[in-house]
This record gives structure tokens, sequence and C-alpha cells, in this order.
């Protein structure tokens, strides 16, 4: 019984991280909405932007080149340029902020009012750690 529980657990993960493995290319190389990426590969949001964000912190694979987003509600765009750049589309209904610095967006209705893929973004190579 050990055994086959704890193969079974280890195939589960291994098909969870696959999983992840490819809505973060997804992310990466395509222009779907995070709930269009999780729909297809059957990760949770949360998960996948908990598992984003750890990427972008720790081993800082991205760099904002533009910080953009497309109002779906007033079809307004908006770009945060440089930080506390806080901008918000004609309507209200979206916000943007963080320019290169970071990306913070804010919705008054509902995530799905907003069109992300108008940032850009480039992969970069963490510095190797200095030896003491």
């Amino acid at each position: 019984f050990f055994y086959y529980s704890t193969l079974f657990d280890s195939r589960f993960k291994t098909l969870q991280q696959n999983r992840m493995n490819h809505a973060i290319e997804l992310r990466k190389t395509t222009f779907k909405t995070v709930k269009e990426i999780c729909s297809i590969t059957g990760v949770s949001e949360a998960s996948f932007y908990r598992r984003w964000s750890e990427l972008m912190k720790e081993k800082k694979i991205i760099k904002i080149l533009k910080n953009k987003a497309r109002c779906k509600r007033c079809d307004d765009v908006i770009e945060s340029k440089h930080s506390h750049d806080f901008v918000t589309c004609k309507c209200g209904a979206i916000s943007l902020d963080g320019g290169l610095e970071y990306q913070r967006l804010s919705f008054k209705n509902s995530i799905d009012d907003y069109d992300f893929s108008l940032s850009e973004y480039e992969e970069i190579e963490p510095e190797p750690k200095k030896e003491k």
C-alpha cells in the first residue's frame, strides 16, 4: 500500500508540474489571457499567479518592456510608463501601475474587463552568484 500511494503521489505531482510548465510556457509565448491558459492546461488561476510571481521574484526571468492593457468595456489602451505611474481607462473599469518596475492591475467589476496581452516582456538570465 505504501509503495502504491507513493508512486501515485509522485505521478500526480509530475502531472501537475507538467501542466504548470505548459501554462508558464503559454504565457511567455502566446497572447492568451491567463483565464484561457488555465482552462487549456487545467491549472487553477490562483496556482498560476502564485507560480508566476515566484518566477518573477526569485529567478527574475522576465524584464518588463511595456506595461500596457486594453479595457474591453471602453476599448481604451492605457500604459504605465514609470514606477508609481497610476493610470485609469476612460470608463474607470481598469487601472495600471508600476511602469517597468512592477505590474499592478486594478479592476472595478471583473478581471475579464481587461486585455493584458499588450504588455511586452524580455526573458533575462539571472546573474551568476559570486563565490566568496
